[in-house]
């Protein structure tokens, strides 16, 4: 087994009144990796979430090793998502983000839309 990184996470979520913010909280704060801090950022428009967050992100990059960007509207339904980030970033230390399709139920099928950034 793949000794698991001792790493300092940065998760963003983008809210803007979605019908999942709760449960997408809750699916956060099961993750099995539990090295991390959660950050808001409510009701921005698009572009003004998106510059809030990696400014924030950048801000403190010293303090984190990895941003996860974790939308208002996606569960999460793997409790050791996290966990699986890390060793895939330590696995591949030249790779600066990593892209994770999910599921859309709207279009039935999986969309790319959780991302993880190396500061």
């Amino acid at each position: 087994m793949t000794a698991l990184p001792d790493k300092r996470l940065f998760i963003g979520t983008l809210y803007s009144k979605e019908n999942e913010y709760e449960a997408c909280v809750q699916s956060i704060k099961s993750q099995t990796y539990q090295n991390f801090d959660h950050f808001v950022f409510a009701n921005l428009p698009n572009k003004e979430a998106h510059v809030a967050l990696f400014t924030a992100f950048l801000a403190k990059k010293d303090q984190y090793d990895l941003l996860i960007k974790v939308d208002a509207d996606m569960v999460i339904n793997n409790p050791a998502l996290f966990e699986g980030i890390v060793l895939t970033m330590q696995k591949h230390p030249e790779k600066d983000i990593l892209s994770i399709a999910v599921y859309d139920f709207f279009s039935d099928q999986l969309i790319f839309g959780l991302n993880a950034y190396r500061n």
